[in-house]
């Protein structure tokens, strides 16, 4: 063959091999990159974000890992941000794979999301970033629009930690967790759980450990998880109770969320079984502080349904254990059709001695 036809022919070749690097280049610079780890006091960052043992195989106590990493500041966000979103998954085999029958030597440099043997990552990178930008707190501010994104999308596996990053942020993260609850709200096409995730961590938000929250941030924020207690949505219902139940267990004494008394005493009749115990676990945290509605759970007793005498019976020693009001009526309650009422109502007078510390009164005998 004449050298200028096998030119002619080679020159697509040739200009794919001069391109070749020129497009390598182009791809890499337009890659996104890991900022600079934070180093403190000879420590990396990722010592304490993504390492979940010590060197002799034992776990770091959780108090102390969160103080290291709130000693990095405002200075760990930048790489934080870039793990929540490229970080490595941890990863789960659900179907066989392109190279789960190559030879060893093959398979032993590759990913195992291919089917080979490297080793995955010891826990979940961007779950891990995510709850080291929750600890952050307010800190962690510049990290809004990620965690947004996070929120909105579809991996379930992420939503709820970073619903408590966003909780944890405080005021600057107020206005968005608002518009991102009103807006699902609105729409019939949203998923229930992302409201869920963010009402049920309001304990981030209301009664957080290492900040102090003024009445003018917190005031709103209690009016929205009460008002989502008579949401339509079950689940929505469902995280607005557990999200008063911890708030409640972290502050027992706040009278910020007494409103919500009344709501949860109707939500113990919930056609929804899951919403029902929800209510009735939020009940719990106001110890005897909610013995005003005593005589209305008194009153469910008499319920046509067995689910409802049940779960009142279960609630009233958690109120009750003062006064021990409803005594008389649990007694006849042992005399219940229903088996699962019977042991409530019996288990009842244990537990009134068990919540007033040992203290055993006469009628507390069942029999």
């Amino acid at each position: 063959m004449p050298r200028a036809a096998f030119l002619r022919r080679s020159k697509p070749l040739l200009l794919l091999l001069l391109a070749g690097p020129g497009i390598g280049v182009v791809w890499w610079f337009t890659q996104p990159h890991s900022p600079p780890e934070p180093i403190r006091d000879g420590l990396r960052l990722s010592t304490c974000v993504l390492v979940p043992l010590r060197a002799d195989g034992t776990a770091e106590d959780y108090a102390t890992r969160l103080a290291r990493i709130r000693a990095f500041g405002p200075d760990a966000v930048p790489w934080l941000i870039y793990t929540a979103e490229h970080g490595r998954r941890e990863f789960k085999k659900k179907d066989s794979l392109p190279l789960d029958h190559a030879p060893h030597w093959l398979r032993r440099g590759l990913p195992v999301e291919w089917g080979g043997l490297s080793r995955p990552p010891d826990l979940d990178e961007p779950f891990a970033a995510i709850s080291a930008l929750e600890a952050l707190g307010p800190d962690a501010a510049p990290a809004l629009p990620t965690l947004v994104k996070i929120l909105k999308g579809d991996d379930r596996s992420l939503i709820w930690s970073t619903a408590a990053a966003l909780n944890a942020m405080g005021p600057a993260s107020w206005p968005t967790v608002q518009d991102a609850l009103d807006r699902a709200a609105s729409s019939d096409n949203t998923d229930p759980f992302m409201r869920e995730a963010l009402l049920d961590s309001f304990r981030e938000r209301l009664e957080p450990t290492n900040r102090k929250v003024d009445e003018a941030e917190a005031a709103p924020a209690v009016a929205t998880l009460i008002r989502a207690l008579e949401d339509p949505n079950s689940e929505v219902r469902i995280g607005a109770a557990a999200g008063i139940e911890l708030c409640k267990e972290r502050r027992r004494g706040d009278d910020r969320y007494d409103a919500a008394i009344p709501i949860l005493v109707h939500l113990l009749s919930d056609p929804n079984e899951n919403v029902a115990n929800s209510a009735s676990h939020s009940l719990s945290a106001f110890g005897d502080k909610a013995a005003t509605v005593v005589p209305q759970l008194i009153a469910l007793l008499d319920s046509d349904s067995p689910v409802t005498r049940y779960r009142a019976a279960l609630t009233l020693p958690m109120l009750d254990y003062v006064g021990r009001q409803s005594a008389p009526r649990l007694r006849l309650m042992l005399q219940d059709s229903d088996e699962k009422c019977r042991l409530a109502a019996s288990g009842a007078f244990e537990r009134f001695i068990a919540y007033s510390g040992g203290k055993k009164a006469p009628w507390d005998d069942p029999e």
